[in-house]
This record gives C-alpha cells, structure tokens and sequence, in this order.
C-alpha cells in the first residue's frame, strides 16, 4: 500500500468516527494499523492509535463490553501501558503501576488515555460485580465472559457458559473442563483454577 493511500485509508476512519459509524471506523483505522506496521510507517501508527481508540471504545460502550484489569505480571516490570482501555481495575494492580515506563510507552504511541487509571476497586470480586452491573439488559448468569490470565500467553483461556454455542462450532478448539462458577477466595481474589 503507498503512503499516499494508508493517509487516504486513515482519513476514511477518522471522518466515520466523527459520523459516529464506529463500527466503520473500527474496520478502517484497524486495516490502516495492519498496513503501518507492514510498511513501517512509525508516524502513522502514532497518530492513528488515538482515534483507533476512540472508535473500539465507542463500539464497547455500545455492546455491553467491558473489560477488567485484575494484576500486572511481573514480566511487566510495572509497564501498565493499556490500562485506560480497561473500564475497571483493581487495588492490586494499581499498586504495582511504575508510571514511568507507562507513560513513557503511552506518550510515545501518542496515546495518553492508554495510561489513564479506570476506576478502582479493592477486590477483584468488586470489580467484576460491578463490571456485571453495567453490561445493560444482559443478566449476568448470560453474560459473555473471558477470563484471560495473561494476555502474552493466550493459548488457553476461560469462558462464561455463554459462549457454548460458539465453541461447539470450533473443532479447533479444546473443552478443557466443565462449566463452573469464578472461584473466589473470602478476601475476594479471583483464584486460579
């Protein structure tokens, strides 16, 4: 793709953004992300993330999505860049925060809101109630939830009930249990299974 025409593709998804086509302008800008970073076009990639942003924080809000920050791994040295697009997070985490190198990451990508600290709660069952309380007309019980316990590693992950319909259709995925509530400890914490 010429420069010429990732800039034409990048002013598609900002000018859907702005007729609040969100959907449109998700489809766009991603397909702009995917060309930069094939033809290394640093400059482009930092000025298309914000509204990028803008366009899957919009489409979110308007599905029920939500996303739940629980913990930093150490490999992270304290990096939290991303937590703005989280909607909730917990106490745990933001104490591990180096704001810094998260700044740092933040700014350079030419995306403040990627460092911004979403509301905060002290237990991880605060934070996924509450996240469950605000996905609109969606009981909870049918809610579509996955648990991703560390998103450098996603080969294998947890998923509500909700989505059993979805994976008798993938052959090439792999039931590795049977559904069963989030365990809890009594502080609150999410405990691995």
């Amino acid at each position: 793709m010429t420069s010429d025409a990732l800039q034409e593709l990048c002013e598609t998804g900002q000018e859907k953004l702005m007729r609040m086509d969100y959907l449109g302008a998700e489809a766009a800008l991603a397909e702009a992300e995917r060309h930069a970073w094939e033809e290394r076009e640093w400059d482009t990639l930092a000025r298309l993330y914000m509204p990028l942003q803008e366009a899957r924080r919009q489409r979110r809000l308007r599905c029920g999505e939500g996303i739940v920050a629980l913990d930093l791994t150490e490999d992270s040295y304290g990096n939290a860049v991303g937590i703005g697009n989280a909607d909730f997070t917990t106490r745990r985490l933001v104490d591990k925060i180096d704001m810094k190198p998260t700044l740092i990451n933040a700014i350079t990508a030419c995306a403040p809101n990627g460092a911004k600290v979403p509301p905060t709660y002290d237990t991880d069952r605060e934070a996924i109630e509450t996240a469950l309380s605000c996905i609109g007309l969606t009981p909870a019980e049918r809610a579509r939830v996955i648990r991703i316990k560390n998103t450098l590693m996603l080969g294998e992950i947890e998923v509500s009930e909700a989505f059993a319909p979805d994976l008798a259709k993938r052959p090439d995925l792999t039931p590795l249990g049977d559904p069963a509530p989030l365990p809890f400890d009594a502080a609150g914490r999410l405990a691995s299974r």
